[in-house]
């Protein structure tokens, strides 16, 4: 099997995509567990175009940071409408192009006012200078490479090095300074930043057909590598249902961290919190002192893959991290267009609207 379902993301820190669980599927199909379903090998040819429907929402918890007042988490929502042309394709996989745009749907509800992420994402393309991006990946579509990612750092460095009114500049620990030094270590963290679908999307292609029974089960092990720290991962795949009417199958993955190996690479992260507190760090019990030392990682994945093409059509895709009494969670759910979706909304995304951008909003962190 070679490279089917393996967990290939980009490495996440402090401010990387982040989770709520996935509800059950809302749909039943009428195949029985032992039939076994064929999934084709990904299969798209030069030329192909497809628009991609993205919605997508983060929670910020500090209820328990000490001190904090006990508020609900700080929603903030994004609806969008990305596509992509596949511009070459050969034996070493394909290059293709994304179109960008922080614009709502013509069909999304509510006011601008609503979808800060939107507002958010905006700053980020101005700040990059694009509207569109070609990427190389290799035959599941995978991201392997940015053409022309110099010429992108490079008008990165001419903003950051611009001087605003009274000749400010952005400060040496700016979070725009840290992304560019992100960037110009790997490039490839270009594509995490403008279109973290990409890789979504390539998760659960394979470029070798296989075959699978209905509730079988089945676990990859693998690593991210976070702020330095290598951490083992396990992914455990299911297939969860077939429906041989629409020819699409449903595929859930759930990935497992080694939390000792996730806490080392926050350690720093948190100090620098603690560090925050000052006097009022003399007052904490012991089991404040817990929560604020203590930093986890969840993520789960849903997808619908297409028999036809062996093409992932829809996914839905979650993650929590807490750090130091803080947690941060994201969900996104993306679809194409040309067919409703099967699975259901981000779990937040039918809560209450946000009036307006978070305090500590960066614009060049992207969606």
């Amino acid at each position: 099997m070679a490279r089917f379902l393996l967990p290939r993301g980009f490495p996440s820190g402090l401010g990387a995509r982040l989770l709520c669980l996935m509800a059950a599927a809302p749909w039943t199909v009428p195949v029985v567990a032992a039939e076994r379903v064929a999934i084709p090998g990904y299969d798209v040819q030069a030329g192909a175009q497809y628009r991609y429907r993205v919605q997508k929402t983060t929670e910020t918890d500090m209820s328990s940071w000490p001190g904090a007042p006990a508020t609900a988490p700080v929603l903030m929502r994004g609806d969008f409408l990305l596509s992509t042309t596949v511009l070459t394709r050969d034996d070493t996989g394909l290059r293709m192009r994304w179109d960008l745009s922080a614009d709502l749907p013509a069909n999304a509800t509510g006011g601008a006012g609503a979808y800060p992420l939107n507002a958010l994402y905006g700053g980020t393309l101005a700040a990059y200078g694009l509207r569109q991006l070609e990427i190389d990946t290799d035959p599941t579509g995978t991201p392997t490479a940015v053409p022309g990612a110099d010429a992108i750092i490079a008008t990165l460095e001419r903003a950051l090095t611009a001087t605003g009114p009274g000749g400010a500049v952005a400060p040496p620990d700016s979070a725009a300074r840290r992304a560019l030094a992100t960037i110009k270590a790997n490039p490839l963290a270009i594509v995490g930043v403008l279109v973290p679908e990409s890789a979504t999307l390539a998760l659960a292609q394979s470029s070798q057909a296989s075959a699978f029974a209905v509730g079988e089960e089945w676990t990859v092990p693998g690593s991210e590598d976070i702020r330095g720290v290598r951490i083992a991962t396990a992914t455990t795949w299911r297939l969860d249902a077939y429906d041989p009417a629409s020819r699409r199958a449903t595929f859930s993955a759930r990935l497992a961290y080694d939390q000792g190996a996730f806490r080392q690479s926050q350690r720093a992260t948190i100090d620098a919190m603690v560090a925050t507190l000052g006097e009022r760090a003399k007052s904490l019990t012991d089991a404040q002192w817990a929560r604020i030392r203590d930093a986890e990682k969840q993520r789960a994945m849903r997808f619908v893959i297409s028999t036809r093409d062996g093409a992932t059509v829809e996914a839905l895709e979650s993650m929590t991290i807490s750090v130091g009494g803080m947690t941060m969670t994201s969900a996104w759910h993306i679809w194409r267009d040309d067919q409703p979706p099967l699975l259901p909304a981000p779990p937040a995304w039918n809560a209450a609207a946000p009036d307006g951008l978070g305090r500590d909003a960066q614009p060049a962190t992207g969606r």
